[in-house]
């Protein structure tokens, strides 16, 4: 049988996630949006940093963990400060 489209589990959860976030805005309250708002800044500043500190901690064997990372090199590597700024806006120009 052939279906038009497929709904997946993990669509209805972006759904119903995305309305879980007009739920404030909906209520007409400012307050209780603003307070909505706060609570996930909060928690994407601590994800990001959780996601630092995993990365600079050098916990675990596997290799590129801490600041030995940084003290690589890497033969392929071209272009020097004119190759990072072209990265640089190729990054910002995708956002």
């Amino acid at each position: 049988m052939y279906t038009l489209f497929a709904v997946t589990w993990g669509q209805l959860v972006a759904i119903g996630r995305s309305h879980s976030y007009l739920g404030p805005e909906l209520s007409g309250s400012k307050k209780k949006l603003a307070s909505f708002s706060s609570i996930f800044t909060v928690l994407k500043v601590v994800i990001i940093l959780g996601i630092v500190l995993v990365c600079f901690s050098g916990a675990g064997s596997a290799t590129g963990r801490g600041w030995s990372n940084f003290a690589g090199t890497f033969a392929g590597a071209k272009g020097g400060i004119a190759g990072f700024m072209a990265a640089l806006v190729a990054a910002l120009w995708a956002v």
